[in-house]
């Protein structure tokens, strides 16, 4: 099972100038984790991607506010 971190945190920042801007703004930076020590991470990520049943790492996001969507198909 796979499941979507969703935090309303958006303080992401790009500090580039030029020509590039454009391309650095578009680069989306994703993070797959599976465990507690994997949370940080997750939330710096602009998509944070939970694999397994992990329930600790369900605790820790819970207690954060931190609210897990599943990724369905269709």
């Amino acid at each position: 099972m796979s499941e979507l971190m969703h935090h309303t945190s958006q303080a992401k920042t790009h500090s580039t100038d030029g020509a590039d801007a454009d391309a650095e703004a578009s680069k989306l930076a994703v993070y797959i984790g599976d465990s507690p020590s994997d949370f940080a991470p997750l939330l710096r990520a602009d998509l944070g991607l939970v694999v397994g049943q992990n329930k600790l790492l369900r605790q820790v996001a819970k207690a954060h506010g931190v609210k897990l969507l599943p990724l369905t198909a269709g």
